[in-house]
C-alpha cells in the first residue's frame, strides 16, 4: 500500500508483524485492519521481539486483548523495543494485559517495553504490571507525543503513560489508576509512582 508516497507492507495480525520485522527491522509496515488477539492466547515473548528501526503505521486501527507474559525479557509489550530510528504511530492498544517479568529492571508497557525512537498518536487501556511499568511505554529514552493511556498500572517504578522517562513526553496524558507495588517487595523498599510518569 502507498501511504504518503511510500510503499508499506500491510499486515493483518501481530504474529505476521513480528515475523516481517524479524526479516527486515528497517522496513515500513502498516496494520491493515483492527485485530483481536484474544484467540492468540498469552504470548510468552513480545510479538515483535526484534528492535524496530523502521516505521509502523497503525492507521488508527486497534489491537485488542493482547496478553504478554515473558518471565525473563528486559523489554515487554507489543514491541519489545523501538530503536533510535524507529517510529510507531496511530495505533490503539485496547484491553492489553502485560504481566510482570522476573528480569531485573524489566520494562513493561502495552505498546512498547522500551522506546528509543518515536511513539506518536497512540493510546492504551488494560492492565500493565512489572518492575518499570507504564500504561503505554515502560522506559522512554526517545519521544512520546500526542499519546494517552487509561490503563491500570502497578510497579516499583509506575507511571500512567510511561514507567520511567529519560526522554521527552509532549501533548500527552494519562487517566488510569497507578499503584506503587512490586511482588516480593522488602520492608523499606522505595516505590516510585506518578500519574503520567
Amino acid at each position: 500500500r502507498i501511504i504518503n508516497r511510500k510503499r508499506y507492507a500491510l499486515v493483518g495480525d501481530v504474529a505476521t508483524l513480528g515475523a516481517d520485522i524479524l526479516a527486515n527491522r528497517s522496513g515500513l509496515y502498516a496494520l491493515a485492519k483492527d485485530y483481536d488477539a484474544l484467540s492468540d492466547g498469552t504470548y510468552s515473548t513480545p510479538p515483535v521481539s526484534t528492535t524496530l528501526q523502521g516505521l509502523f503505521e497503525g492507521l488508527g486501527h486497534t489491537v485488542a486483548n493482547l496478553s504478554v507474559s515473558d518471565r525473563r525479557a528486559r523489554c515487554v509489550g507489543l514491541f519489545a523495543k523501538i530503536g533510535p530510528k524507529g517510529t510507531v504511530r496511530d495505533i490503539v492498544m485496547k484491553e492489553a494485559t502485560i504481566l510482570p517479568s522476573r528480569g531485573r529492571y524489566a520494562r513493561e508497557g502495552a505498546l512498547a517495553g522500551c522506546n528509543d525512537g518515536t511513539v506518536a498518536n497512540s493510546s492504551a487501556s488494560g492492565t500493565v504490571s512489572g518492575w518499570w511499568a507504564g500504561g503505554l511505554v515502560g522506559y522512554n529514552e526517545g519521544l512520546v507525543t500526542r499519546c494517552s493511556s487509561d490503563a491500570m498500572v502497578e510497579g516499583k517504578f509506575a507511571g500512567g503513560l510511561v514507567g520511567i522517562s529519560d526522554g521527552t513526553i509532549s501533548y500527552s496524558y494519562a487517566t488510569g489508576a497507578v499503584t506503587g507495588l512490586f511482588e516480593g517487595k522488602r520492608v523499606g523498599m522505595v516505590i516510585y509512582a506518578g500519574g503520567l510518569a
